[in-house]
């Protein structure tokens, strides 16, 4: 992590995974998502990531299939 990312992981769980990206999810200066988690980072809140299959499934309401 550094002065644009807050990252925490408990490496006993892979589904314990949080993180705020002060860039937004994408980075690029300027696009529509370069202020979206500017607010959670402000507010020192940061987004939960699960990396298991089973809690990806519950934790995420929307699925984009890429073909």
């Amino acid at each position: 992590s550094g002065t644009q990312s807050q990252h925490i992981s408990d490496m006993a769980d892979m589904d314990e995974n949080y993180f705020v990206l002060l860039g937004g999810q994408d980075g690029f200066v300027g696009s529509e998502n370069f202020f979206d988690l500017a607010h959670l980072w402000a507010q020192r809140k940061l987004v939960r990531l699960p990396l298991s299959a089973d809690a990806v499934e519950q934790h995420f309401i929307h699925k984009m299939i890429l073909q």
